[in-house]
């Protein structure tokens, strides 16, 4: 018997040091881009947030010019949710900052989280008080140079807040309260304004029995939300946020509804924001499908749901950001192993006319080879490859100047270029820029100018 164990002991110290060597292997993961495969022009929707500017000019305009900022949403004129955020009070920075529309969050004007819910003498579905206070907002924003770039929430997470128990969720259509309550605001703020852009039904989360129903409910009573809204919250979005693209999609099209723009007004979980790694996850899904998104505030208020350090410096997920806006051009197909689980993801611009390509991508420990295919004519031969590494830095850390880990010339043949880069972490972001000249020599420095950080070079 002492023998048979000595050389069980012995098989398995084998088996452990053969695992041992194994698991120390690297696994390679491949980014697959066909260049011919051309869809559409990116359009940077994935860079905004809720909650993102707290008073003017903070965080600075000069973080924020940097990037283009598609929307926000803030709190109504005087509304009492956070200290700060008021509307009107930001509009200025933010658009000129070239924000494209401001959402406004019309239940921040209560003070209580859940929202406090008053009386509805008239059960109309809606708390007699919010009415009043609503015109308030509508006919205040209604006479400013900002009227026609604001967009009214009437309700935020209505399947959570105020109709969470609403017969709608059971499938009961004929006594729902909130389709009365949403009807009934809607026609109001329009009654008010009728230019004015509404947008819903701003759920939590996602449910498609839900949103057949409304569809259905507001194109049969004429109170289709201009921009159709819900949350991605929490990480069922890698596997679950494109099929619920898809599924609203499919719903407008039944129903023979104009396709409306999708906002994800609030985005990424608790330990997601400032990550570079794990920002390029939910941008690359929100860019793919065209939507524009705005990230959750879960944290510091003033600092673009953690992008800006101290008002007015980068930190790593703000070069994510800037990476993400300085792409310029056609989105590629670009492919990755495993599309719908938390892990590698990556986004591939194309600019023909200026002879560039970049591929933004992160969101794994691994080694990556970059397999960039169907070249145009004009990238064969030699070409400047550069790529660069933007690390997390924290919640409040600064991360002033990102890192190069590779530049070099490489040679373009048959259309088809090959890029290996070992062992990627999975915290951080990186931004390959491959083209035709070398004028990307000064990019980081000119980026660095531009925030008045010329001094920080070194």
């Amino acid at each position: 018997m002492a023998i048979f164990k000595k050389i069980f002991i012995l098989l398995m110290i084998g088996g452990i040091f053969i695992m041992g060597i194994s698991s120390a292997k690297s696994t390679v993961k491949f980014i697959e881009i066909d260049a011919s495969k051309r869809l559409g022009k990116i359009i940077h929707g994935a860079i905004g947030g809720h909650y993102a500017l707290s008073e003017p000019d903070v965080p600075s305009i000069l973080v924020l010019s940097s990037l283009k900022i598609y929307t926000v949403n803030q709190k109504p004129p005087y509304g009492m949710q956070h200290p700060g955020a008021d509307a009107l009070r930001v509009a200025e920075t933010f658009f000129k900052a070239g924000g494209k529309f401001l959402q406004v969050y019309l239940q921040d004007i209560y003070a209580n989280w859940p929202y406090e819910k008053g009386s509805d003498i008239d059960n109309d579905g809606i708390p007699d008080d919010f009415l009043q206070k609503v015109e308030s907002i509508v006919k205040n924003i209604k006479n400013t140079v900002y009227a026609s770039k604001i967009v009214y929430v009437p309700f935020n997470e209505p399947d959570a807040i105020w109709y969470n128990n609403d017969s709608i969720w059971r499938g009961d259509i004929n006594n729902s309260t909130f389709l009365k309550a949403w009807k009934k605001i809607y026609d109001f703020i329009k009654g008010i304004d009728k230019g004015a852009v509404i947008a819903g039904p701003n759920l939590a989360i996602y449910k498609a029995d839900f949103m057949k129903n409304f569809m259905t409910f507001c194109k049969e009573n004429n109170c289709i939300p201009d921009i159709i809204t819900w949350h991605e919250l929490n990480n069922r979005f890698y596997g679950f946020y494109e099929k619920n693209y898809q599924n609203y999609r499919e719903i407008e099209k039944s129903l023979n509804i104009e396709p409306r723009h999708i906002s994800i007004n609030e985005y990424g979980t608790f330990s997601d924001l400032s990550v570079p790694g794990k920002l390029v996850q939910w941008i690359s899904r929100f860019e793919r499908t065209g939507v524009s998104a705005c990230l959750a505030y879960w944290h510091t208020a003033g600092n673009f749901d953690d992008l800006v350090v101290d008002n007015n410096s980068p930190n790593g997920g703000w070069w994510v950001y800037k990476w993400y806006s300085d792409m310029d051009g056609e989105l590629l197909e670009t492919k990755v192993p495993y599309p719908n689980l938390e892990d590698l993801s990556a986004l591939s611009v194309l600019n023909e006319k200026n002879k560039m390509l970049w591929v933004l991508f992160g969101g794994d420990d691994t080694d990556i080879e970059v397999n960039i295919s169907n070249l145009p004519d004009d990238f064969i031969g030699k070409v400047f490859v550069k790529v660069y590494k933007a690390d997390w830095s924290g919640y409040d850390g600064a991360l002033f100047k990102p890192s190069v880990i590779l530049e070099e010339i490489r040679n373009v043949e048959n259309a088809f270029l090959k890029i290996s880069i070992p062992r990627i972490n999975k915290t951080s972001a990186y931004f390959l820029i491959m083209q035709k000249t070398e004028k990307d020599k000064i990019y980081i420095e000119k980026i660095l100018n531009q925030l008045n950080y010329s001094t920080r070079l070194n």
